[in-house]
């Protein structure tokens, strides 16, 4: 899920690099004794292949949960959790646009060894958009008929279709803002404020939807729970002796994977001794790890995901709405993202042509996920960034083996059903990682001045607004009465979203309400984009550039002007190369 992270990070807020800036930046490749201290590999160079191949492992064995989780997560609201067959093409489909993305993103984007994978930004308003549409068809636990069984899958195809039409046109406007510069021109407006209310609103919206896999057997999601706490907090420094080795700090590098081989086998125990029961209608059924053992069965070795496999798709111009405050708040995730990547690789912060060109192929990977129909777009995964702090291994060559090993395993659709097959007792583990995407959006406060009354009630108010209208709306949805379906549709959805109302009234109040530049903490914008005129093609960003074409490139002036272009010197005077003089907004 997404997994996401603190829009900044810890970097000095300058617009020019200094002299020691620029001694940490060539290190990167591993090229000085204190290079080689700080990193292993460097961002440039390529690990053995057999060493390359076991890291990107790593990447996927630390990611390949949220690829099942989110989609299970949206299942409910899309008609699928009664419908194996079209459950697992889902989830192989997220495992495809996880990968793709990735090679994308490393090989063209941004440039940096960070992973792709399913956000949890867009689950929220897609559900919102979904509910609209009511109930789905009932079918009975037990002699389903034929036309259930078609009325069940009509109604999911339909809805799939919907949420494929609407992350399109999201995907649209997120390509836009990235490849013009436009998303720049947002940044002037948003601070670490309005982005802490935003994530922090994500975890809250999602986490009674989370709570449905838990409630399904307590004895088994909590210990569940608590074995990932235990294994990554603290157990990680522990070394387990390894054949040719020192030992592997297992427990760090695995946590929920090996959280959830222990309880899955657990629970394997516990079906095969007549502990849990074998009635549908019975608490504790769920548990059981032979609900699903048809569909494996079933399940062809290989399988194909492509674009229209669920039909054409179609466009809800209200569900649109809702979705892209899903694209803005993945956008701003991911710009912290990119410069806590950057620090973890030892190269400079992203200039801007970076930034604008990974937030443009981060919607391309959406555009993918939507044609495909994987469900939610992409986002940076800033949980793989703690990966590669752990590993000391920042070579962009392990991060696209491991989008090539997401996109080969979404061709396993044995695979994918036997990920499906996991109880989802045992999935509700997913909750440490969803309460997480609260304490991200905490995080962002640590750069505002939180003594401040003026900031306390800008929070304050923002976060009482998005929990409080949603809830009302959400128990009294024939509130919204204006005749106009179209307009009561769109109203309903967006009021009824927690990250937009909290995104919407964080923004107005953070700009409207007199407050000091350094109170609001708006120096976090200079952490991710610089002053492109003084250090655009300086050697230390050597890294950022395209892996071809840069002397055609370097040759064209026009290039100049084009926002992602590896020249691109910005259309005027960049709005962070200065605080206002009086310090005020």
């Amino acid at each position: 899920m997404d997994e996401t992270t603190a829009a900044a990070g810890e970097s000095e807020n300058k617009d020019m690099l200094s002299e020691d800036e620029t001694e940490i930046i060539t290190v990167d490749t591993g090229k000085t004794d204190s290079g080689r201290a700080a990193l292993i590999y460097g961002i440039s160079d390529q690990p053995p292949w057999i060493m390359s191949f076991a890291l990107a492992l790593q990447h996927f064995s630390s990611n390949f949960t949220s690829c099942i989780v989110l989609p299970i997560l949206l299942s409910k609201s899309l008609c699928f959790d009664k419908q194996d067959e079209l459950l697992t093409k889902l989830i192989a489909t997220s495992f495809f646009t996880t990968g793709i993305g990735t090679m994308l993103q490393v090989f063209l984007g941004c440039r940096l060894p960070i992973l792709q994978g399913p956000s949890a930004a867009y689950l929220i308003p897609l559900i919102a958009m979904l509910q609209v549409r009511g109930d789905c068809p009932e079918i009975s636990a037990a002699n389903t008929t034929a036309v259930e069984n078609n009325l069940l899958r009509d109604e999911a195809l339909i809805r799939i279709r919907e949420v494929q039409g609407v992350m399109m046109l999201a995907a649209l406007v997120q390509c836009i803002l990235g490849f013009t510069g436009l998303i720049g021109t947002l940044l002037r407006f948003i601070g670490p404020i309005t982005i802490g209310v935003t994530i922090f609103m994500i975890g809250v919206g999602i986490i009674p939807v989370a709570m449905n896999l838990v409630e399904d057997h307590w004895c088994i999601s909590i210990p569940t729970i608590s074995l990932v706490i235990l294994f990554s907090m603290f157990l990680s420094n522990v070394s387990v002796p390894f054949p040719g080795s020192n030992g592997i700090r297992i427990f760090a590098l695995f946590p929920m994977m090996l959280a959830i081989a222990i309880m899955w086998f657990v629970c394997v125990v516990l079906t095969l001794t007549g502990v849990f029961p074998d009635d549908p209608e019975v608490y504790g059924y769920a548990a059981r790890v032979d609900t699903k053992v048809d569909n494996i069965r079933a399940a062809p070795w290989l399988a194909l995901p492509y674009p229209g496999q669920w039909g054409m798709p179609t466009f809800n111009v209200a569900g649109f709405a809702g979705v892209l405050t899903a694209v803005v708040a993945s956008m701003l995730d991911s710009l912290g993202d990119y410069h806590a990547c950057s620090q973890v690789s030892l190269v400079p912060p992203p200039p801007l042509h970076a930034v604008n060109r990974g937030i443009g192929l981060e919607g391309i990977g959406c555009m993918i996920g939507a044609l495909w129909g994987a469900g939610v777009g992409v986002t940076s995964h800033s949980s793989d960034i703690s990966v590669l702090n752990l590993t000391k291994v920042a070579s962009r060559t392990v991060l696209i083996l491991s989008g090539l090993i997401f996109a080969a395993v979404a061709f396993l659709a044995k695979f994918s059903a036997l990920m499906n097959a996991i109880p989802s007792p045992v999935l509700g583990a997913s909750a440490v990682t969803i309460g997480m995407i609260s304490a991200i959006g905490l995080a962002n406060f640590q750069h505002v001045n939180m003594e401040s009354s003026r900031n306390i009630l800008v929070v304050g108010i923002s976060i009482f607004v998005a929990i409080g209208i949603p809830g009302y709306f959400d128990k009294n949805p024939e509130a919204v009465n204006t005749g106009i379906g179209v307009i009561d549709q769109l109203s309903l959805i967006l009021l009824s979203n927690k990250m937009f109302m909290g995104a919407a009234v964080s923004v107005l109040l953070d700009n409207l309400i007199p407050g000091t530049y350094e109170d609001r903490g708006m120096d976090w914008r200079t952490k991710t984009s610089q002053d492109n005129t003084a250090v655009t093609m300086s050697t230390e960003l050597s890294v950022y550039q395209l892996p071809f074409g840069m002397r055609w490139i370097q040759k064209k002036n026009w290039m100049r002007y084009v926002p992602f272009s590896p020249t691109f010197t910005g259309f005027r005077r960049p709005y962070n190369t200065a605080v206002p003089d009086d310090s005020s907004v």
